[in-house]
């Protein structure tokens, strides 16, 4: 379905027009490049064409700002975005939404994240069934698999708006961690 036409009947559903939008939230990645960039577009276009602020919090920081309220306590939280096969996007385990994140692409092995075993820990998102499978057993590990929805930015989004955390409409750009995958057309045209 075309993004253009679920947006606008997310709308409707929601009894809401376009000209009481107050800004527009998009997740910025990583993820797949051709629905990154789509998204970014989209609401880059919508932005500009309503004089609308832009927030554009990443996959990461939705991920652990939800986990934080809906699995509190937790000594550390880590992402897991699915990267294909046995990589996931991630960062350095953190304790919360608010410490730095360092981005980062792993292959999962039987070894990964061993220094934690002792920590309670909450893994987060579409990448923790790749994880769970081959994982030690502890059982200071909560695993979610959870995809990234509009869901969860509520919150993220709303912190960012408060905070006047709008990014630069021009200058904003997805987050990519690893080039795309192209590959070369087998059809000959000519």
């Amino acid at each position: 379905m075309d993004i253009n036409l679920m947006i606008e009947s997310l709308l409707t559903r929601a009894g809401v027009a376009m000209d009481q939008l107050e800004a527009v939230s998009v997740n910025r990645g990583p993820g797949s490049f051709t629905a990154l960039r789509i998204g970014m577009a989209t609401a880059k276009g919508i932005c500009y064409g309503l004089d609308l602020p832009m927030i554009t919090p990443d996959g990461m920081q939705i991920l652990v700002s939800w986990a934080e309220v809906y699995f509190p306590s937790f000594d550390f939280y880590v992402p897991m975005i699915d990267a294909r096969r046995m990589e996931i996007y991630t960062i350095s385990p953190v304790p919360g939404s608010g410490a730095e994140f360092h981005y980062e692409t792993m292959i999962l092995d039987h070894g990964s994240f061993r220094e934690l075993e002792d920590k309670k820990v909450c893994f987060i998102g579409d990448g923790v069934p790749k994880w769970k499978k081959i994982a030690l057993s502890s059982e200071n590990w909560k695993m979610v698999p959870s995809e990234i929805d509009a869901r969860k930015m509520i919150n993220i989004s709303q912190n960012f708006s408060k905070e006047n955390k709008f990014s630069d409409l021009f200058q904003v750009t997805p987050l990519y961690l690893k080039k795309p995958n192209i590959t070369q057309s087998k059809k000959q045209y000519f």
